[in-house]
């Protein structure tokens, strides 16, 4: 989603989604498809440095189906060295987790982790750490999925009225230049040393890394980082 409030852009561009695609999140990054001649859209998947971008969904008749969530604990001193998050149904890809006390990110596995690394159990949120973290302190940044009572209490009830890409296959698109608030963002990057252009990842979420041949997102930069307090990532952009 994105914040409406904050975000500004001068055009916007009702598009087909490319058939058997979807585009449900609000302020993911899209991208030209042409199909049997006419441009369709559909989420970036970073495969290419030159996707043609088409700019940021905007669909706000569908209630948000993940949320990104700021944590902030200790490793307890002594075994075990756990740490349960407040949500589980993690999504695969989208965990950060950065030891504060050693000012280091830690390489997040899947087994029982060595110094360095953390065990993420992405159904249940039990975080598990070597004993050489012990007493430190830990911010972790993830994305997670929300049930259906959980998209109701944080969200409330979108409109009844069935939006565009749901009834007709189409989707409207923010382009132009201008700024946007989003939470569609990859919450492994750290944004707050980026001097230099985002990009479009996959999924159609925004990165700082180049690692995937990633294309940038023209005109931007960060114009705020994401916190506990204000999660959404701020970013200009310029996609006449």
């Amino acid at each position: 989603m994105f914040d409406l409030s904050r975000t500004r852009y001068s055009l916007t561009q009702e598009y087909p989604v490319v058939p058997a695609a979807t585009v449900l999140n609000e302020g993911a990054i899209t991208k030209d498809v042409l199909v049997n001649g006419v441009a369709n859209t559909q989420l970036t998947d970073g495969l290419s440095a030159t996707e043609p971008i088409s700019g940021f969904s905007i669909n706000n008749n569908i209630v948000p189906g993940t949320q990104v969530y700021f944590e902030t604990d200790t490793v307890p001193a002594t075994s075990a060295y756990t740490v349960q998050l407040a949500n589980g149904s993690l999504v695969s890809g989208q965990v950060y987790v950065y030891d504060v006390t050693t000012a280091a990110a830690l390489t997040v596995v899947t087994s029982a982790p060595s110094s360095g690394q953390a065990w993420v159990n992405l159904t249940s949120g039990l975080v598990t750490f070597n004993a050489s973290a012990a007493g430190h302190s830990i911010q972790f940044v993830y994305r997670w999925n929300l049930t259906v009572i959980q998209q109701t209490i944080i969200y409330r009830q979108r409109p009844v009225n069935a939006a565009s890409n749901t009834a007709q296959g189409t989707i409207t698109v923010g382009r132009g230049n201008g700024n946007l608030f989003t939470d569609q963002y990859d919450v492994t990057q750290n944004f707050s040393n980026v001097n230099g252009l985002l990009y479009a990842g996959p999924n159609g979420l925004i990165t700082v890394s180049t690692a995937g041949s990633y294309t940038p997102i023209t005109g931007s930069r960060v114009i705020h980082v994401p916190t506990a307090a204000d999660p959404f990532l701020g970013l200009t952009f310029n996609l006449a």
